[in-house]
């Protein structure tokens, strides 16, 4: 998908889609924008054959972030307004909001020339919520634990399955000082359980 190979698409046929979206928001990161826009004529195209309107909603709102970093916002509105009817008929909110981060302008344009359109105004109100919500999250600093090297010499070791015996008989220490570590570990790990200590170290990359 990323090097834009896209022939076996034709044995699944319904995955095509899928394939094609991921492609575009791979070129919308890169800031390919001329390629975007091609590609959302090919989009259009395929979605065509099954009548795809999800499909086809994502190829306008790309298309429209295309034209508007390419040409302007006028030509930008243009494409979002056929976003706009699709996405009036059933209320769809969600798909808009992905692409928050470079449709809210286009939007806001929208607006100026429209009057009370609910839809729209619901949509604005959303997207910037879902924008702010997504700019939020990335400013939360990553939790950070502390592990003492002992705690993470059992911590490897529970990791692996071995009982309280068994960590005690590797580190050559008292099972009471593996409890302790344990105990620590789970503590500093917000835990409860071995499971729950294996599976939030592995989150947190901290083996």
């Amino acid at each position: 998908l990323k090097s834009d190979d896209m022939k076996h698409d034709e044995m699944f046929y319904q995955g095509t889609a899928f394939n094609y979206i991921v492609h575009a928001k791979y070129l919308l990161l890169k800031e390919n924008y001329r390629k975007l826009e091609a590609l959302c004529e090919e989009m259009h195209r395929l979605f065509d054959i099954f009548n795809n309107l999800l499909g086809h909603l994502h190829a306008h709102i790309l298309e429209a972030i295309a034209k508007d970093k390419l040409y302007g916002p006028e030509k930008a509105t243009e494409a979002m307004q056929a976003a706009l009817t699709l996405g009036r008929a059933d209320g769809i909110i969600m798909l808009f909001a992905e692409y928050g981060y470079y449709i809210t302008g286009i939007l806001n344009e929208l607006a100026l020339k429209s009057k009370k359109d609910v839809y729209l105004e619901r949509l604005r109100t959303e997207v910037s919520l879902y924008s702010h919500n997504i700019e939020f999250a990335g400013k939360i600093k990553k939790v950070e634990v502390h592990l003492t090297e002992r705690e993470r010499d059992v911590l490897i070791l529970l990791m692996d399955g071995c009982s309280n015996r068994e960590i005690a008989n590797q580190l050559f220490i008292a099972e009471i000082t593996v409890k302790k570590n344990t105990t620590s570990i789970y503590r500093k790990l917000g835990v409860s359980s071995r499971a729950a200590a294996v599976r939030k170290s592995m989150e947190l990359k901290l083996i």
